[in-house]
């Protein structure tokens, strides 16, 4: 687990240092001994940075070593990069993968079959399902909000491109919804067989890929949905496409 987590600011630059790492507990040691000479020499009373070529030098050299430690221990965002998003029956995790340290982002989520979980690299947001809602929240968990209330989700996938969320809902025979990341402009993109699991290539025009629970729909027949959209069906129990 990660543990206890530090806050330093130096010239302008907020980072977060994970001190349960014995390498990065003396790195911390360091940079903050560092940091309080520095600033003992370099600001001035009202705290503004004194305009000395040594003072300079010395920040972007230390600028330079944060960098150089930015994957394991110095980081800025909520997590170190790159790092894992897990999804459990009632946790959401994430993993350093440098040192597979985890912590837990969201707790407390009600168990159920759907287990529903994307990112918006762009808005830099986690999409997850829990119960019959679908949830919006930063990486590190905070600013929960509800997107689509009553969604009956079983998966969910991310456009983040086209700024669209894709979930599909077996009830009824199953069909795959469509909404605008804010929630709005809700639709039915297309019915089919019951669709357990879907994927969305934003990079070549938003294609949606679907995995069927038992579909009577061949292996690269294309569905016509609304809006010239298109998604690929596939047949025999759970195949990929």
């Amino acid at each position: 687990m990660i543990g206890l987590i530090i806050l330093i600011y130096f010239g302008g630059k907020l980072i977060v240092c994970n001190k349960n790492i014995p390498i990065c507990d003396q790195l911390l040691k360091e940079h903050k001994k560092y940091v309080k000479d520095w600033e003992q020499r370099c600001l001035s009373e009202s705290r503004h940075e004194i305009n000395s070529p040594c003072c300079k030098a010395e920040k972007d050299y230390f600028q330079e070593r944060m960098r150089m430690h930015t994957k394991m221990c110095l980081y800025e965002g909520s997590y170190p990069e790159p790092y894992l998003l897990i999804r459990t029956r009632t946790k959401i995790l994430a993993t350093d993968l440098a040192t597979f340290d985890t912590t837990v982002v969201m707790r407390s989520l009600q168990y159920n079959e759907n287990e529903g979980l994307d990112i918006d690299t762009l808005g830099k947001k986690i999409y997850f399902t829990n119960a019959s809602h679908i949830y919006r929240a930063n990486f590190d968990g905070t600013g929960k909000e509800t997107i689509v209330e009553n969604a009956g989700p079983y998966d969910i996938t991310i456009d983040w491109i086209g700024r669209r969320i894709f979930w599909t809902v077996l009830e009824s025979e199953g069909k795959i919804n469509v909404a605008s990341l804010d929630g709005q402009a809700r639709r039915v993109f297309v019915n089919t067989h019951y669709p357990e699991h879907v994927k969305v290539d934003p990079t070549v025009g938003g294609r949606v890929n679907a995995l069927e629970y038992e579909s009577s729909v061949c292996d690269g027949d294309e569905v016509s949905a609304d809006n010239n959209d298109e998604i690929a069906s596939c047949c025999s129990s759970r195949k990929q496409l």
